[in-house]
């Protein structure tokens, strides 16, 4: 299997959307003196688009003891650590976010875990930021608890096997475990969440079957992959930007149906992707990729050339990579001409850096290729 299909297969669900929210006005997080909760835990344990278990087991040491979610109210929980110095580079972030969202009716918590000897105490960095962050972190102006016993640890973090910081999660208005994720990763996430629009369930419905998507493609069950694939796209449709071209290779390539892969082709460039340039881009690739070990024969190119063509109709030609491709489309139906066409239309309007070292290598070759 090409290595860019393996990526596209085991990645993570944490790469979906998010949301977040915070407390209601930018309060100042009063320096009070540790509050412990009630001794009584929860035995259970987080699960994406469940009821989240409450932080009864944590020592507050700054704002509002958080014991249990509050109907209404979104929960933005940062599990971090004194001694992870990402943890302390993304506060910025999360206070810019607090401010952005100071009036939605949300509330930043800030979780201490993962406690090592010899490091600095969570209540002196609550008392001193811009000491103990190098000067990143002026003011706490969210509300910290320290875990105790490490239950929450358990309960929220390995639990769900998460074993690294910073790590986001976020609670909705009801209460649920809506998002989990790298802090920088929650803007739009917690955008949606606050305004209504983001999918509890279907979220967590994704996630569940990206874990098994993962397991399928480790042990090879691509038959497997292929239906699980189908059952994340019909869970949540934006999906098939991330796996409409993945589920068309699984097809092509290992289970060897080019039947089947060219019926669902069909189905992605005229119903599930039809108006979605970004997965009919990745169609037409997955066919002319120079990089795949196949014939020509095995190409459908007449497939590839609608698929591409539609995707820059659908950007409008304004998507460099999507002009690019089209031109590797036109070099395997041996137009070079337009090939390059479209490769010098591209790199003028693409400045992402990433992109523009294939397009200008894919003009070198048609160029080429007109003995130019």
């Amino acid at each position: 299997m090409h290595p860019r299909q393996f990526i596209a297969l085991t990645a993570l669900g944490l790469a979906l959307t998010a949301a977040a929210s915070i407390a209601p006005g930018l309060h100042r997080a009063s320096l009070l003196g540790p509050t412990v909760a009630s001794a009584q835990t929860s035995s259970e344990n987080a699960a994406l688009g469940e009821p989240a278990p409450p932080l009864t087991s944590v020592t507050w040491l700054s704002g509002n003891a958080a014991r249990a979610y509050e109907p209404g109210t979104v929960y933005v929980l940062d599990f971090w650590a004194t001694w992870c110095v990402p943890c302390i580079a993304s506060m910025p972030h999360l206070q810019q976010l607090q401010q952005k969202h100071a009036d939605d009716n949300v509330e930043f918590i800030g979780l201490a875990v993962f406690p090592r000897p010899g490091t600095t105490p969570v209540l002196d960095f609550v008392h001193n930021p811009a000491r103990y962050s190098g000067g990143r972190v002026q003011e706490v102006t969210w509300t910290v608890g320290e875990d105790r016993g490490r239950v929450t640890e358990r309960a929220y973090m390995t639990s769900q096997g998460l074993g690294g910081i910073p790590m986001v999660m976020i609670i909705d208005r009801e209460g649920l475990l809506a998002w989990i994720g790298h802090p920088n990763a929650m803007d739009e996430p917690l955008a949606q969440i606050v305004s209504g629009e983001f999918d509890t369930r279907a979220y967590a419905a994704v996630h569940r079957l990206t874990t098994e998507l993962r397991a399928q493609a480790r042990s090879n069950d691509w038959a497997g992959a292929v239906q699980t694939i189908d059952a994340m796209i019909d869970a949540d449709p934006n999906q098939v930007d991330v796996y409409g071209s993945v589920r068309y290779t699984l097809t092509r390539d290992q289970l060897g149906d080019a039947e089947g892969a060219a019926a669902y082709g069909q189905m992605l460039l005229t119903d599930l992707a039809k108006d979605r340039a970004t997965p009919l881009r990745e169609l037409a690739w997955a066919i002319v990729n120079p990089d795949a070990q196949l014939a020509r024969k095995s190409r459908d190119v007449e497939l590839a050339e609608r698929a591409g063509e539609r995707a820059v109709e659908l950007t409008e030609r304004k998507s460099g990579m999507a002009l690019g491709v089209l031109a590797r489309v036109r070099a395997w139906q041996g137009n070079y001409a337009e090939a390059v066409e479209l490769s010098e239309e591209a790199l003028e309007i693409t400045t992402d850096p990433r992109e523009r070292p294939m397009i200008q290598a894919g003009l070198a070759e048609y160029r080429a290729k007109l003995g130019e």
